[in-house]
């Protein structure tokens, strides 16, 4: 991994968010490393799958050691899937941000001292790192919402309004 780059374990959630909202090319044009485990190939439709390995998403695998950890850690938490472990073993190894919508797994995450951040902020950093523009980003979640991407309402009312601002100046 390229030492200018910041490590970033994508769960499944976000990378379909991504995919409904039409910019998962913007993805690879963040300042990050993006990674997720080899377990979420089952979670992604077969389209998304492709398209995230060809754009150089690194899918990793866990070790036999993780794997015992992510047992131990299923017994522990009821609430997250198996899969949803599965990145946060990852994050923690690498000492990665774990990019998540899943509220239980970012408390998790952030009790256990990882940086957590979702969708929408994301967006926010496409649009900062000028890799989409603000109107791009709002259609993005509206077409994000629509399928169904369970974001706070209040969070991206302000967005929708400030990136309506960026735009008008």
């Amino acid at each position: 991994m390229p030492d200018t780059l910041r490590a970033c374990v994508i769960d499944a959630n976000v990378l379909i968010d991504l995919q409904h909202g039409g910019i998962v090319s913007a993805l690879f044009g963040l300042p990050i490393y993006p990674m997720t485990t080899d377990f979420l190939l089952d979670e992604l439709p077969q389209n998304l799958q492709a398209q995230l390995q060809r754009q150089g998403l690194v899918f990793s695998e866990l070790s036999e050691a993780d794997i015992e950890e992510l047992a131990l850690m299923r017994g522990q938490f009821i609430g997250p899937s198996f899969y949803d472990l599965s990145v946060l073993v990852l994050a923690k190894k690498r000492g990665a941000w774990l990019l998540t919508g899943e509220r239980q797994l970012r408390s998790i995450a952030q009790t256990a001292g990882l940086t957590v951040h979702g969708t929408l902020w994301l967006l926010d950093e496409m649009i900062r790192h000028r890799v989409i523009v603000p109107t791009v980003a709002a259609q993005a979640l509206q077409r994000m919402l629509q399928q169904g991407s369970r974001q706070p309402r209040e969070e991206c009312e302000k967005r929708l309004a400030r990136w309506r601002a960026l735009e008008q100046s």
